[in-house]
């Protein structure tokens, strides 16, 4: 027993040495463990703090880009209002340079008048100082003829004063003598009277001569003025033409950076020709019109611009249609919920009335549904006749209602027509999507 118990005792103190043992190991490995969990610990501290300071400096980075965001909004409408009043400029510079233009034609024409006025004066001058001339030479000619018939007359009573002296005539040749004088008198009188005629007519001429130098003077001073007022206009024309040009080279820059921020990436545009299934013809804008108003209409193929048209995107689903000839969009006129109502061409104002969903119905062709009032485009009583109306209705899937879309042309954005690039500019959009 004894023994036993020393055994029972040797084994308890084995077991509890090998116990010991084993649990002073364990402590050893999680003390080990508890130091390298410390030591992961501050590792992963220092790799939060470090986070932390790389999410400040994102957040940071993101309130910079979101304020740089704001700063190109704001520069972006003001290149919109600056390109707004660029427009507005150049209209009012192309009034007035049209105003001019036709001033400076009636200013021509006004010259003109006067050139031909001043050489009819011209002229007139020279045929009056010709006449003024002639009639200088004929008066010196009457003065001559006067003078000689007075001397005549002198010499005559002279010889009649020496043959009464000298002689003893009779009272017959007295009296002819006397009659002979007496003629002599009455051709020098009525010479005196055409003497006194000429000088009138001489009079006259000087005055007439006079108020044509005037007017000559006159017209030469007016004519110096056209010639002023016509420089004036010319050196004004040419700043117009200067305004217009350095307007033309900014619009020119805001219209291909609007276009950059407008379309991204993006280089060119589609038009495409609307054909109705039931009659092969394309839509068509009536009379090719440019002002609101104007109606849809199906027509043969011409190719002209009033045929093509551009889908550009409003935010899916919907789709506005512009015409290539006028900047136009598509629309429901009034009443637009209304059975049977006209489509026409209008300027874009972002109304329901001008949006419309694209239905691929069939292989190739479509189905035009309008967002206001759910019904579908399509040719009015399914007619074939040149110039029927395109027309919303309900949908009922005839082939009237089904347009195939055919891809015409392909147009750079930068030489898209103004006014079209006007109509994308209005929708503000920051990029372009069109249909393809």
């Amino acid at each position: 027993m004894e023994t036993l118990a020393i055994l029972s005792g040797g084994i308890i103190v084995a077991l509890t040495g090998i116990w010991f043992k084993n649990f002073w190991q364990t402590h050893k490995q999680l003390h080990h463990t508890l130091e390298q969990t410390q030591q992961e610990l501050l590792t992963t501290s220092e790799q939060c703090r470090l986070e932390q300071k790389k999410c400040q400096q994102l957040d940071q980075t993101i309130q910079q880009e979101q304020k740089r965001t704001q700063q190109l909004e704001f520069v972006c409408q003001d290149e919109q209002n600056h390109r707004q009043q660029l427009e507005q400029s150049l209209d009012a510079i192309q009034r007035d340079l049209t105003k001019h233009s036709e001033q400076y034609h009636l200013e021509q024409a006004r010259s003109q008048q006067l050139e031909h006025l001043l050489e009819q004066v011209k002229q007139e001058l020279n045929h009056v100082t010709e006449q003024f001339y002639s009639t200088q030479q004929q008066q010196q000619q009457l003065e001559q003829n006067l003078q000689a018939e007075r001397a005549q007359r002198q010499q005559a009573e002279q010889e009649l004063e020496k043959i009464q002296q000298e002689f003893c005539i009779t009272n017959e040749q007295f009296q002819l003598l006397q009659t002979q004088l007496q003629q002599l008198e009455q051709a020098l009188q009525a010479e005196q009277i055409q003497h006194q005629q000429l000088q009138q007519i001489l009079v006259q001429v000087k005055q007439e001569l006079t108020t044509t130098v005037e007017q000559f003077q006159l017209t030469q001073e007016q004519r110096r003025q056209l010639e002023q007022a016509l420089q004036t206009e010319q050196i004004h024309r040419q700043q117009l033409e200067q305004s217009l040009a350095k307007a033309n080279l900014q619009l020119e820059a805001l219209q291909q950076k609007l276009s950059e921020q407008l379309t991204g990436n993006k280089s060119k545009v589609a038009f495409f020709n609307i054909v109705a299934k039931h009659s092969g013809k394309v839509l068509d804008i009536e009379g090719s019109r440019q002002g609101n108003g104007a109606h849809f209409l199906q027509r043969n193929s011409t190719n002209s611009d009033s045929q093509k048209f551009l889908f550009c995107s409003i935010g899916e689903p919907y789709w506005i249609v512009i015409p290539k000839h006028s900047g136009k969009v598509l629309e429901i006129a009034s009443s637009p919920k209304k059975e049977g109502i006209n489509c026409q061409q209008s300027s874009y104002r972002d109304n329901d009335n001008q949006k419309l969903k694209l239905k691929e119905i069939e292989a190739g062709y479509w189905c035009l549904e309008m967002k206001s009032s759910g019904k579908v485009l399509a040719i009015n009583q399914q007619s074939q006749e040149e110039g029927a109306r395109l027309i919303q209705k309900m949908e009922e899937n005839t082939d009237n209602e089904k347009f195939r879309l055919d891809k015409v042309e392909e147009v750079e954005i930068a030489s898209l027509p103004y006014k079209v690039y006007r109509t994308l500019q209005q929708r503000g959009d920051i990029a372009l999507k069109t249909l393809e």
